[in-house]
């Protein structure tokens, strides 16, 4: 009868690790997937970029500067 006890308690611990992984620690991972500097790109806005020279792209994530202007990841341009 003590099994039925000990694989209860393995269940539970289970499925306890997969509700952190799947809730809150999978933010943590997907920062790194979709951030802008993880790609090789800078957070300036959009008027920066375009001054810079660099590529504009929405699909990676930048926070809001310390203005609270929205911000956008921006490649440059290889040198030639």
């Amino acid at each position: 009868m003590w099994w039925v006890i000990i694989g209860a308690v393995l269940v539970m611990v289970i499925v306890i690790i997969l509700l952190v992984i799947f809730s809150g620690g999978a933010e943590k991972g997907q920062a790194g997937i979709f951030g802008c500097l993880s790609k090789g790109g800078t957070c300036n806005t959009l008027d920066e970029c375009l001054k810079e020279g660099g590529t504009p792209s929405e699909t990676f994530e930048c926070p809001a500067n310390q203005q609270g202007e929205a911000q956008i990841c921006c490649f440059k341009g290889a040198a030639a």
